[in-house]
């Protein structure tokens, strides 16, 4: 899918040094390789639960603003994300925001895990208080839950997946870091519904 690219190479490094009174020679590259490997890209995502679309710009205007790469990805709702000139991914709603993953490489394999987890017939979602979120995640790790490892480059700072040979399982609490209305949340994918329940059940009896 085409998209507008805005302002790249010379032109862009002279429009940030104009702004910004130096140069930033990186974040040029770095919007030059995003656009060229993920610009127009377009699906259903997981994480953001809407169609999410790669248009990543960047647009040097106010010097009081961290020059980052805006629109990497937009929704059909106020939540989408940007790119800092380390490359880290921040996600935002409105005007608030947190960095989240590594990379949009890490973003992009967080969504492909769940189209492989979205092939399991059974699906069960349980929301849990703050205070435990912590909790659940180390007895995730140490296997005390379930037979799972988890995914490294599909996680990021506030969301894991674990994946196993019968389940797999995805939590998160980007959504209440950003204090949005939304309880951290675990959701369990499994060919059985007994190793879903299982699951569920360790979870909810602590």
């Amino acid at each position: 899918m085409d998209f507008d690219r805005g302002l790249t190479g010379d032109a862009l490094a002279k429009k940030i040094e104009e702004v910004y009174g130096r140069s930033r020679v990186g974040i040029v590259s770095l919007l030059d390789r995003l656009q060229e490997r993920y610009g127009g890209l377009t699906y259903k995502s997981g994480y953001f639960d809407e169609q999410a679309t790669f248009s990543p710009v960047c647009e040097p205007d106010d010097p009081s603003d961290e020059l980052e790469i805006l629109y990497a990805v937009t929704t059909g709702a106020p939540t989408g994300a940007s790119v800092h000139i380390d490359g880290v991914v921040e996600i935002g709603f409105d005007e608030r925001g947190i960095a989240e993953f590594a990379s949009l490489d890490y973003l992009i394999e967080c969504d492909a895990i769940f189209d492989v987890a979205g092939e399991w017939s059974e699906s069960k979602a349980l929301y849990l208080d703050k205070g435990i979120f912590s909790e659940v995640h180390a007895r995730l790790l140490s296997g005390e839950i379930a037979n799972v490892e988890m995914l490294p480059e599909a996680t990021g700072n506030h969301s894991s997946w674990f994946l196993g040979e019968d389940v797999g399982i995805f939590v998160c609490r980007t959504w209440s870091e950003l204090q949005l209305p939304m309880q951290p949340f675990m959701k369990i994918w499994s060919a059985d519904e007994r190793v879903a329940g299982n699951v569920a059940n360790r979870v909810l009896q602590g």
